[in-house]
């Protein structure tokens, strides 16, 4: 029998062993004592798993063994693995479960582990310590006396609450976090439930702490309550909070405002906040996080009965954060359940009067109740600022602010900044003045804060008994020996009388400081460049008229970056801007004549409008010839040449440089001297030039623009006068240096009569020849007096023309 038992696997062992502790219940104390042994000689791990067994068989198969081996399981506290430590702690948490009676034997070790050096372990000591004090006010409110042994209890959990409330601001992280959820759990059993309170099942309030029951008073429980829930909301806020701690403390005050709904429009206050004062520390990650994590509570509180008052609160603060319609309306709560909650609201003050009864029913009810504030501070606080909020007040507040303003834009603000979707309406009025509501009255200022410090403190009904007994005796002798004495009214704060101090103006010299000239520059070119991209808009806005004159005006007034900003922008797509650059030239040219006059204050030392307006048409000009990729560069040196208010002389040298390889250039000289005629002299003596190139092409367009221009009865003198200047070179006995030059194109100087220099001094006057036969008698005359190589080739070239003249000619 032994060897079959051996050859079993230990699983199969640890389940017969149950069934043969069924049949002999004596034989599990035995198991205990042995395992119990085992376990002070066995290694960490096993001694756990030991410890394990004699927890499962005394806490739940023999609970009757449970008080006598307390002792013992309690003697491993001691224990060097913090591990083991861990397993007492839990050890303890359960036996509480099982037996109250066992509070005071195992709450003074509780205590001990709370100042463990491991954090594991003072960790588990607070998770565990949630289960424990639930378990001591249970204790304590179904006793019918109130016994050494409970009072040694109370003062022990005392301690140990205030040690976990220190434990807040510990080094540890998860100490923090385990901290808190205690604080939820503490103001949570120490308040009172409401009607649209979620229900949890074993749920513990105050409502099941008894009125006579002195070793827990009501009034002083819910105090304590009230003040860790203030600790909590002042930790929630921290500036230095980790994004861990604020997540969880975030996730306490959303189930506190759902179990307790008294409390939802201080956490709605604070989440508010938090919205606006983000911890500085957090990295974008953890902003983002912390983000969606407020996002989601705040949908959460949404769907709560309680959350009524706050709709306008929470859904600004959801669109803030990014929520859409269709989320916040799948949150939103049904019409019905509003209408229940407005009407509980309504008739909630009369339930709760009626439902405590006074304790001395005399003439007392003639005396006057003190009126119950609803407000908060921070509501009256919001109303206050509401009454008086205004454009110039917001203006100013702006303006003192701007001083404090960093000179980059922090990484917090740039990543938590969304667009507000309700600007100046007046839901987003009142939520701005309830977040500088909130912020004063942290601070302690404002008509809310002042109202608060006076508003005297309501005593529950559960007081001392001897505070009772003075009350009533009090009440007595009033009711015997006269009238009551009078309840004074409560404070009110007449916001009438508040004095304001006088604002000083503000010189925008005091609260700035001078700008990084390299800085500034840059602002102003990036601002340039913002008005420059609004190109379209300005079209389709019907202001293209005064974009284009904005832009002129810029390019004419502003510095050289700013000139070159605009340049470059035209330069872009000059096809379709250049009436920019042609309202731009006019600009300039009307500050050179003197029609409009720069102030002062822009002009500078080397300020001479004469020069801005021939670099800028110089500019114009050599960004159309040097870019061969531009789309109809004939048309655009055409308008610039044609529609430019006045053409300079250095872009007149530009042109006729142009002609050698442009023939489009002599067309535009042609047109030049006909459109522009104050100057045509200058347009046709460039164009004359020509019609003696090398070139055949050039040669024969100049030619062709002159023979058009002839027509013209008050060119006729001027052209015919160069022909026959040309042709009398003729009679030198070298050819001048006029016929030789790059723009010729002839490069090379010649000291003889050469056949093409001859020609080149013909070809206008044979081509006019035809047209003024007059001119015939200045040939015969510069014939006679040349020599024989120039006779040589007049005879040769001659003989067209001379045709072309016709037998009939005179």
């Amino acid at each position: 029998m032994a060897l079959d038992k051996s050859r079993r696997s230990t699983a199969a062992q640890y389940f017969m062993d149950e069934e043969e502790d069924e049949r002999n219940p004596r034989s599990t104390a035995q198991k205990v004592v042995d395992w119990l042994n085992k376990a002070s000689l066995a290694s960490s791990s096993s001694r756990i798993e030991l410890l394990s067994k004699v927890q499962e068989s005394i806490v739940h198969k023999e609970v009757d063994l449970l008080d006598n081996f307390l002792d013992e399981m309690l003697a491993f506290l001691t224990d060097r693995n913090a591990d083991v430590r861990k397993f007492i702690v839990g050890f303890i948490e359960e036996a509480s479960k099982k037996d109250w009676d066992l509070l005071p034997r195992v709450l003074p070790s509780l205590q001990m582990l709370l100042t463990d050096s491991s954090p594991q372990v003072q960790k588990r000591v607070i998770q565990a310590f949630n289960v424990v004090y639930r378990n001591i006010l249970g204790w304590v409110a179904k006793a019918t006396t109130v016994t050494d042994d409970m009072t040694s209890v109370w003062n022990i959990q005392s301690n140990i609450k205030k040690m976990i409330v220190d434990m807040v601001d510990s080094e540890n992280d998860g100490i923090r976090t385990h901290s808190v959820k205690f604080l939820e759990t503490l103001v949570l059993l120490q308040t009172y439930p409401e009607a649209d309170s979620l229900k949890r099942e074993n749920d513990f309030s105050l409502e099941d702490i008894p009125l006579g029951l002195k070793i827990a008073r009501r009034r002083k429980l819910e105090e304590e309550a009230l003040t860790v829930f203030d600790l909590m909301v002042k930790f929630h806020g921290s500036p230095h909070i980790s994004s861990v701690n604020l997540m969880a403390c975030m996730g306490s005050l959303t189930l506190i405002a759902k179990m307790r709904p008294q409390f939802m429009g201080k956490v709605v206050a604070a989440l508010e906040t938090l919205h606006t004062n983000l911890p500085p520390t957090l990295s974008k990650s953890q902003v983002s996080s912390v983000r969606k994590h407020l996002k989601l509570q705040l949908l959460t509180l949404l769907k709560h009965p309680a959350a009524v008052d706050f709709l306008q609160n929470i859904t600004t603060l959801l669109t803030d954060l990014g929520a859409t319609y269709h989320e916040v309306m799948k949150s939103y709560p049904k019409t019905d359940e509003i209408r229940k909650r407005i009407k509980r609201s309504a008739t909630g003050a009369l339930e709760t009067v009626s439902a405590k009864k006074p304790k001395v029913v005399a003439d007392t009810a003639a005396a006057p109740l003190p009126a119950v504030v609803t407000e908060t501070a921070i509501d009256i606080t919001e109303q206050y600022i509401m009454e008086r909020m205004c454009p110039e007040l917001a203006t100013d507040m702006v303006i003192m602010a701007m001083d404090n303003v960093p000179d980059a834009m922090p990484p917090l603000f740039a990543a938590i900044y969304t667009p507000i979707a309700a600007a100046g309406t007046q839901g987003q009025i009142k939520h701005v003045a309830r977040l500088l509501a909130t912020q004063l009255n942290a601070v302690g200022l404002g008509p809310g804060a002042a109202l608060a410090k006076s508003t005297p403190v309501l005593r529950d009904d559960d007081e001392d008994e001897d505070e009772d007994k003075q009350r009533i005796a009090t009440l007595v002798q009033g009711v015997v020996g006269g009238p009551p004495p009078a309840v004074p009214p409560p404070p009110t704060l007449n916001l009438s009388n508040i004095k304001h101090p006088k604002r000083r103006a503000l010189k925008l010299s005091e609260i700035t400081r001078p700008m990084d000239e390299r800085k500034r520059q840059k602002m102003t070119v990036d601002a340039v460049r913002r008005i420059l991209r609004t190109e379209k808009n300005a079209l389709f806005g019907g202001v293209f008229p005064l974009y284009t004159k904005m832009v002129a005006t810029l390019g004419t007034t502003s510095g050289e970056d700013v000139k070159q900003t605009v340049l470059e922008f035209i330069m872009e797509d000059l096809r379709k801007r250049l009436h920019l650059a042609l309202a731009w030239l006019y600009e300039e040219y009307s500050y050179m004549q003197g029609f409009n006059r720069l102030p002062p204050a822009l002009k500078t030392k080397n300020y001479n409008p004469e020069m801005n307006y021939s670099s800028l048409l110089r500019n114009l000009i050599s960004a159309i010839i040097h870019r061969p990729d531009i789309k109809d560069r004939e048309t655009l040196l055409y308008r610039v040449y044609l529609e430019a208010p006045m053409i300079t002389d250095e872009a007149i040298e530009i042109l006729k440089e142009l002609c050698s390889t442009e023939v489009v250039c002599l067309a535009i000289l042609q047109e030049m001297v006909v459109r522009r005629p104050p100057r045509f002299l200058m347009y046709i003596n460039a164009l004359l030039i020509h019609t003696s190139h090398e070139n055949q092409d050039v040669r024969e367009t100049a030619i062709n623009c002159i023979v058009a221009l002839h027509t013209r009865i008050d060119l006729q003198s001027i052209i015919e006068e160069y022909a026959i200047l040309y042709l009398t070179f003729l009679r030198l006995p070298k050819p001048p240096e006029v016929l030789f030059g790059p723009d010729k194109g002839r490069p090379e100087r010649s000291e003889y009569w050469t056949e093409e220099a001859i020609r080149a001094c013909l070809y206008l006057y044979l081509v006019l020849l035809p047209i003024k036969q007059e001119l015939i008698h200045e040939l015969a005359a510069t014939y006679v007096l040349t020599g024989a190589d120039v006779k040589r080739t007049i005879l040769r070239v001659v003989e067209q023309p001379v045709r072309a003249m016709g037998m009939h000619s005179p």
